[in-house]
């Protein structure tokens, strides 16, 4: 995270619209494509739009704001900072490809490992 003064000064930030949904709503076919596509992520970068999208840095979601951009500015009103995201393909199938080997790991040995928290948690 950067001071949003002195390293985004370039990108346009409307600080009233962070915590806001925008007035524009996703079509049917631009959900399906957000939804089948996890939002550009499985497309090659030349079909995502050249934008920065200003976005909140926490959970707010509102995906007609970052609909197929490349770069997301996440911020955070708070302590006015910022981080810019650009997306990485690679990385994406990376983190896809151990979100599914932990949870196979995890429903294989998922007594073993309520038990071990359970024992944990009995000895604190």
């Amino acid at each position: 995270m950067w001071p949003i003064d002195s390293m985004y000064r370039h990108i346009p930030i409307d600080y009233t619209t962070i915590y806001r949904k925008s007035p524009a709503t996703l079509t049917q076919k631009e959900q399906r494509r957000y939804d089948n596509t996890c939002n550009g992520q499985t497309l090659s970068p030349a079909a995502l739009k050249d934008t920065v999208a200003v976005i909140a840095y926490d959970t707010f979601d509102d995906p007609a704001k970052q609909y197929m951009a490349k770069e997301m500015l996440a911020v955070n009103l708070f302590n006015r900072t910022a981080c810019l995201r650009t997306r990485d393909n690679a990385r994406f199938k990376a983190l896809v490809t151990r979100h599914k080997r932990l949870l196979t790991f995890y429903f294989i040995h998922k007594e073993d490992i309520i038990a071990e928290w359970a024992l944990a948690g009995s000895s604190s």
